[in-house]
């Protein structure tokens, strides 16, 4: 009953042709990513990723891809939401997706992300100016984060959970882990 109703509400938003356009973080308004509004779209490259999680006062920066179209997405979201839920002191979560701007799966993406998990924090578009490059936009932005002699392809696509801390990646997931896995790693390096 409840995918009728997801289904009937999608084609009905797509119907409406609703867009979202991110916006630009404004560096001189803000002075913690805690400042960023609710429920909104930024637009991000890795230079203002790193601006931004220099303002970041929590131990860890958990920078995390999503989909509202990806099924392990939807299936790894709430699990990941209650591990940073449970170490809000030291964690934060940077929601990323590589939705084209100014877009109707901008919006959904938005809209599933409140209705589904209830999470309505600020969250990131990957910058357009990362779709002008050879690879694709997420890729691209992994190997601007990675640099491509770090980069292979059980990295790519939204598999990603990526661990900063001092603006250092500490920890980079990939295919051939389990979210199981994946939870259990991210835990443990919160606690040491």
């Amino acid at each position: 009953m409840i995918k009728i109703i997801l289904f009937i509400l999608f084609n009905s938003v797509l119907s409406y042709g609703q867009t979202l356009k991110s916006k630009k973080i404004d560096f001189d308004k803000i002075s913690a990513y805690s400042d960023l509004k609710d429920s909104t779209i930024y637009s991000l490259n890795k230079t203002e990723l790193n601006k931004l999680m220099s303002t970041n006062n929590k131990k860890i920066t958990l920078l995390l891809s999503y989909g509202f179209w990806c099924k392990p997405c939807n299936n790894y979201f709430p699990k990941i939401l209650n591990l940073v839920n449970n170490n809000k002191d030291k964690i934060d979560l940077f929601l990323i997706n590589v939705e084209p701007d100014n877009s109707r799966r901008l919006f959904l993406n938005n809209y599933f992300l409140q209705t589904r998990f209830g999470f309505s924090k600020a969250n990131f578009m990957i910058s357009e100016e990362y779709s002008k490059k050879k690879w694709k936009k997420y890729d691209a932005f992994l190997i601007d984060l990675i640099g491509v002699d770090g980069f292979d392809k059980s990295m790519s696509g939204m598999s990603q959970n990526i661990l900063y801390k001092n603006n250092k990646i500490i920890y980079l997931s990939n295919y051939n882990l389990n979210d199981d896995d994946i939870l259990k790693d991210i835990e443990k390096i919160i606690n040491q």
